[in-house]
């Protein structure tokens, strides 16, 4: 793109001029030119590279992340995250989750709606074993992720809403997007899971998951259930 730049305009310094009179008396005349007309020039001036997209619109909207915050303080409230959460049998997991996990099936209600969620919560470090998980499950906690089935987010996925967050309720960041919504990484791994529901532990959502207030021994997710033929039963919900 071609741009016009002003020149700013000369001043050229008063010139000595030497004149010789009959009488050969040297006279010495300090004449200030005028200033000229500013010059314009032609200047190819490159366009800017645009700025790299680091954001995915399919994850980490505002909304995305306004509803994420709010399935925290609903699963906060029915003691999934949180102080008081309860707990389910640690098992082995693998990355990209914790190398120690521990699942949880029920159904909360979120901004009014009941519908099923999956908490998987994530603990490291690598080596971790699942006895000093459970002798100090929170120095151990990594991540918390999160699949809420959300009624009409996105019949392709099934309807999840995809969360992960830090041990806080703060959410991670996939570069610097915060993962909540239809988060790629996710998707990419559990739409391989058997059972076309999107899970690994079970090929299905419980038929009778627990419910908030009414006690946690529906919510208990044994690796056991994973039906004959998975591949990776630890892997994770």
């Amino acid at each position: 793109m071609l741009r016009s730049v002003g020149l700013a305009t000369l001043l050229l310094a008063p010139v000595a001029l030497a004149a010789c009179g009959a009488d050969d008396e040297a006279t010495t005349a300090n004449d200030t030119l005028e200033d000229p007309t500013p010059v314009v020039a032609e200047v190819d001036t490159p366009d800017p590279e645009p700025a790299a997209d680091t954001t995915d619109p399919d994850f980490g909207t505002i909304g995305h992340v306004g509803f994420a915050e709010t399935l925290w303080s609903s699963m906060e409230a029915a003691a999934l995250v949180g102080d008081q959460l309860l707990h389910a049998p640690f098992y082995e997991g693998a990355e990209p989750h914790g190398f120690v996990l521990e699942t949880i099936f029920a159904e909360i209600s979120v901004t009014g709606t009941v519908a099923p969620v999956v908490v998987k919560r994530n603990y490291g470090p690598e080596g971790v074993t699942v006895g000093e998980v459970a002798n100090d499950p929170a120095t151990h906690l990594a991540a918390i992720t999160v699949m809420y089935q959300r009624p009409g987010f996105n019949s392709a996925t099934n309807d999840w809403f995809w969360a992960k967050y830090l041990p806080d309720g703060t959410l991670d960041l996939a570069g610097e997007t915060p993962m909540a919504g239809n988060v790629t990484g996710c998707i990419g791994c559990h739409g391989n899971a058997p059972g076309d529901d999107w899970i690994f532990v079970t090929d299905r959502v419980l038929a009778e998951p627990y419910r908030a207030n009414e006690g946690p021994a529906d919510a208990l997710a044994d690796p056991d259930n994973c039906r004959p033929g998975d591949n990776d039963c630890t892997f994770g919900g």
